[in-house]
């Protein structure tokens, strides 16, 4: 009895999940995209900016920057808690509709419990769908937070660069006046 596995196997399942995964990705995308449209344009516009311009970007710039981008965070906040609410329900409707097999069922325990879940497979996927929009919108929250922090360091290091250039104009001033004994 030969136990390897041969690839031509795998392939149709492989193709199947590809399929479903990108129907469960474009529905999580299109529950991300209704919410956060506005958010992604403005971390887009930042991204873009600051890529392109680093060294030449106007403190006001940045500090705008630095005071609108908490504003878009906190707007999501109040998004992600209704996905989540969501995503609460459809794991109550998962649970309800394996419960409801599970009781009509006869058999073993694992039996039951395998027929209810596979039952219950599509209240899963929508569960599924749910918490990856939740999990899109809080690496979404965090990348803001990352862009937030760089931009603080941009304008960290123009700050130390125009104190650099302060002490070096003031320098030789300080140097030429006549000490007193």
């Amino acid at each position: 009895m030969d136990n390897s596995i041969a690839r031509s196997d795998l392939q149709p399942l492989m193709d199947i999940v590809e399929a479903n995964g990108r129907i469960v990705d474009s529905l999580s995308d299109e529950i991300v995209n209704k919410y956060c449209t506005e958010f992604d344009a403005y971390i887009n516009e930042i991204r873009t900016e600051i890529s392109r311009n680093v060294n030449t970007l106007d403190d006001d710039k940045l500090n705008s920057y630095i005071i609108m981008l908490p504003l878009y965070c906190i707007n999501l906040g109040p998004v992600m808690e209704s996905v989540g609410i969501k995503e609460d329900i459809s794991k109550s409707l998962k649970q309800a509709q394996f419960n409801t097999f599970y009781d009509e069922t006869t058999g073993t325990v694992a039996h039951r419990t395998a027929k209810s879940e596979l039952f219950a497979s599509k209240e899963n996927l929508v569960l599924s769908i749910y918490q990856r929009a939740y999990k899109k919108m809080r690496y979404k929250l965090d990348y803001a937070e990352e862009l937030m922090q760089s931009v603080k360091k941009v304008i960290g290091n123009k700050m130390q660069d125009k104190q650099i250039q302060l002490q070096e104009t003031y320098q030789p001033i300080v140097n030429t006046f006549p000490r007193s004994n």
